[in-house]
Parts: structure tokens; C-alpha cells; sequence
């Protein structure tokens, strides 16, 4: 097992370096525009350049033609407000994605119900909804997103990494289907 986790740690590190070059620290309140990559190196996706709302969140291998990531895995992280959680001071941020000018979210009517294994999708950006707002502590140079209102995580489905596997929320439990590698993003 600890020679695969190895052999997993030296492609992702490759890859961690392709996918670094032409990302540069910045404060997060800047226009930044980054990849969000999953732990096993596939990139946060909107699913078929879904023109409608509630466009569905999947992974995909990340595309650099010309040596740009594609607009539909580029995604901004615009700094909202500090959010008290049981004494806790939280920075919140909506996360917009460059292709379509929408933020990420759990969908629900009543979000803070939306139960684990919700996908994650798109929806015109209102900073009033608090199904699109992320507290997105950093450690060890991964990232996670927590729904403030659901206060479950960002999680790729199963920890699977074929194209097309479902972004969803699902409860926190620190596995590695919940931490992403975000270029620039300093919290």
C-alpha cells in the first residue's frame, strides 16, 4: 500500500507542476482564476458546457489547449463575508466558474436538508444564498470547501476518478475525495 500511495504522491506531483505553470499566488480577493484539481489530478468540471441553470458539477481529465485551461474548469473564489460558526471565525467566498459567470452550490429548496450525496451544481450567483457560500479552510496546501449551510464537504463521489464522476456534498470526514489543490488560493 505505501509503495502505491508513493507511486499515486510522484504523478500527482507531476501533474501538480503542469498544471502550476501560469498560476501565480495571489490574494484571493483578486480576479484569480484557477483549476480546482481532485486529489487524484482530475479537474472540477461544468458537465457539457451545460448553458442552463443548475448545470451539474462532474471531474474531468483537466484541458490545457494552447496552454489555457478551459474555461469550464477555471473557477474564482470571490471573498463574501466572515461567518461566525459556534465561535469560529469563517471567511466565506462564492466560487464562480469563468465559462459561465455562475456559482457553485448544493441545490435544495431547503439546503441546510439537502442530504449527503447531493450533486453539486450551478446557479445564477446571490450572495444572500448560503447554498453557494464555502468556508474553504486550507492545510498542508489542499483545500476543502464546506457548505455553510449544509456544513457538509465538497466530495468527489466514491473517490473515483473516471471522467464524469459526480461532485457532490456528503458529510466531512477528512478522506481525500474531500481535499482539492487550488493554485493561488491562500484563504
Amino acid at each position: 500500500m505505501r509503495i502505491q500511495h508513493r507511486t499515486l504522491l510522484a504523478l500527482l506531483l507531476g501533474a501538480v507542476m503542469v498544471f502550476a505553470v501560469g498560476f501565480t499566488p495571489e490574494s484571493a480577493n483578486a480576479a484569480t482564476w484557477f483549476p480546482i484539481i481532485s486529489h487524484n489530478g482530475k479537474c472540477v468540471d461544468e458537465r457539457k458546457q451545460d448553458p442552463n441553470l443548475h448545470a451539474k458539477i462532474q471531474l474531468w481529465d483537466c484541458h490545457y489547449p494552447n496552454g489555457t485551461l478551459v474555461p469550464e474548469q477555471t473557477w474564482r473564489a470571490d471573498f463574501v463575508k466572515n461567518y461566525n460558526y459556534h465561535g469560529e471565525n469563517w471567511r466565506v467566498f462564492q466560487v464562480v466558474n469563468k465559462r459561465t459567470g455562475l456559482c457553485l452550490e448544493i441545490p435544495d429548496s431547503v439546503p441546510s436538508t439537502a442530504p449527503d450525496r447531493t450533486q453539486a451544481d450551478l446557479f445564477t450567483c446571490d450572495a444572500n444564498r448560503a447554498s453557494q457560500l464555502w468556508w474553504m479552510p486550507v492545510a498542508n496546501g489542499l483545500v476543502g470547501l464546506v457548505n455553510i449551510n449544509s456544513v457538509k464537504c465538497l466530495d468527489v463521489r466514491g473517490n473515483d476518478d473516471d471522467d464524469g464522476t459526480v461532485v457532490q456534498q456528503y458529510r466531512c470526514n477528512g478522506t481525500y475525495a474531500q481535499e482539492f489543490y487550488i493554485f493561488g488560493f491562500t484563504g
